[in-house]
């Protein structure tokens, strides 16, 4: 699983951190948690008071931790067939942390948002794929017999972030319809 990756050659019983430069303006690890799921940590000098809203994201589990060490913001994967994905979320995230002038600026740079985590997906999954997965939107949304202005404009936004086209997601809508 973890091969040619940064996290290879890590694990969760021995080594499980890899400071990823050590001419980086911020302390950032590669880390394999302790289930193997592998994630990027930020070590910080203080938790932020107030602790900022994190985003909730199906595959993806943001935490603040205090560890012996020191606390530490990380980004963890939960779904292990999607680590291509990750490590280019991890890079994109680590690259406008690089640029913040302060830890908070950072900090708010790691948190991936819907529209970065969008980004990571459509440079790392083809167009046919994530076309699929506007039909497949549109295969919930048109399973009740019923159309309601929120759930289409919920797809409408999710095609748009996905870098889907309007017409490829009516046509995905059409064909759902056909079928049902």
């Amino acid at each position: 699983m973890l091969n040619e990756t940064p996290w290879s050659g890590l694990e969760a019983e021995r080594v499980y951190t890899r400071r990823i430069s050590a001419s980086a303006r911020w302390d950032w690890f590669w880390a394999v948690m302790p289930r193997t799921d592998v994630a990027l940590v930020l070590q910080l000098r203080d938790l932020p008071k107030p602790a900022p809203d994190l985003p909730k994201l199906r595959s993806l589990e943001v935490q603040f931790q205090t560890l012996p060490g020191g606390p530490i913001l990380y980004i963890r994967l939960k779904d292990s067939a999607q680590l291509e994905l990750f490590e280019t979320l991890c890079r994109d995230v680590m690259a406008a942390g690089e640029l913040a002038n302060t830890e908070a600026e950072a900090l708010e740079a790691e948190a991936p948002d819907t529209v970065r985590f969008t980004r990571a997906i459509k440079n790392a999954v083809p167009y046919e794929h994530r076309r699929g997965v506007v039909e497949a939107l549109w295969d919930v949304v048109l399973a009740d017999g019923a159309r309601a202005q929120e759930e289409d404009a919920l797809v409408r936004m999710v095609s748009n972030l996905l870098g889907v086209s309007d017409r490829d997601s009516a046509l995905a809508r059409q064909a759902v319809a056909r079928d049902a």
